[in-house]
């Protein structure tokens, strides 16, 4: 945490950048997670608030007035837990699905922890976001899908950094991405 927390202090006073818990960080292992401490973050506590957030997962994001819901992919993952064997369904294709279902968690609570809610469901789409993305997966995907009231939606499937030292790096405007590997440069 500390080494991470350096480069959050560094990386912040350049840039305005949000963190998101995953499935193995310091924070509750049930959906929603909340935002990870800000007792955390020593170094870069300053910056709160000003250029570094903390944010829960799942979490929407309005940027420039693109629309973007993101996950750390445990949503994804369970649901490759328990697919068929012999369907070969990528993270993609679960992603069209929970996009179309309007739930981007559709196995929570049966097999993905989730606290219980009373009053709402967190993991309903009440509107279709124009850009997608789940983290930590096997590898780099994209694609552009067309819902039925002519919307459409940028799906990433962005791969896990801590295996690949990869990132994807998305145009607002075009919705074109691009992935970089940061030990090799520019794919």
């Amino acid at each position: 945490m500390d080494t991470f927390d350096n480069f959050l202090a560094e990386l912040a006073t350049s840039i305005p950048v949000d963190v998101m818990p995953g499935a193995h960080d310091p924070s509750i292992t049930s959906w929603p997670q909340q935002p990870l401490h800000k007792a955390l973050f020593a170094k870069s506590r300053q910056l709160f608030d000003k250029s570094l957030t903390m944010v829960g997962n799942p979490n929407w994001w309005d940027i420039d007035s693109v629309v973007c819901l993101g996950t750390s992919g445990q949503n994804i993952d369970d649901m490759k837990k328990y697919r068929p064997n012999a369907l070969d369904i990528g993270a993609l294709d679960m992603m069209e699905l929970t996009l179309r279902l309007r739930h981007c968690a559709p196995s929570a609570p049966d097999t993905l922890w989730a606290v219980p809610m009373t009053d709402a469901d967190p993991f309903l789409m009440s509107k279709s976001p124009h850009v997608y993305f789940v983290g930590n997966q096997d590898r780099f995907e994209t694609k552009m899908v067309t819902g039925e009231s002519g919307q459409t939606t940028r799906l990433i499937a962005i791969p896990s950094f801590a295996a690949t030292g990869q990132i994807v790096l998305m145009n607002l405007h075009t919705f074109e991405c691009e992935l970089i590997n940061l030990l090799q440069g520019f794919e």
